[in-house]
């Protein structure tokens, strides 16, 4: 499992981000809501949203690389369509989760 953090930054005009937040409030489901945390069913996922001076911050935990790449793809695409090109920056990290064996109930180690 992968976990990618992805930080939204305006390249000009910080109003750009009023208008991704809202799309985003718009188009997914909102899985729960707090003052500057919004967590929505995005993209076939739950995406937790931060909003952050001057940014919003996207967290997601997906299954593998191919995962974690399609992801990336499918949001840069689809907040280029919805603020302009060149009117935003997806800056992304990520780190690879360790596995963690199952456990049966009443076993020791």
């Amino acid at each position: 499992m992968i976990s990618l953090t992805g930080v939204i930054r305006p390249t000009a005009e910080v109003a750009v981000l009023h208008v991704v937040e809202q799309k985003l409030r718009r188009h997914f489901p909102a899985l729960s809501a707090a003052s500057e945390v919004l967590v929505l069913q995005a993209w076939g996922l739950p995406v937790r949203v931060t909003e952050q001076l001057a940014r919003l911050r996207l967290d997601v935990v997906v299954g593998d690389r191919s995962e974690a790449d399609t992801f990336r793809d499918t949001v840069g695409a689809e907040l280029r369509g919805w603020s302009g090109a060149g009117s935003l920056r997806v800056d992304w990290t990520e780190d690879v989760l360790p596995a963690v064996a199952p456990v049966t109930l009443g076993e020791t180690g």
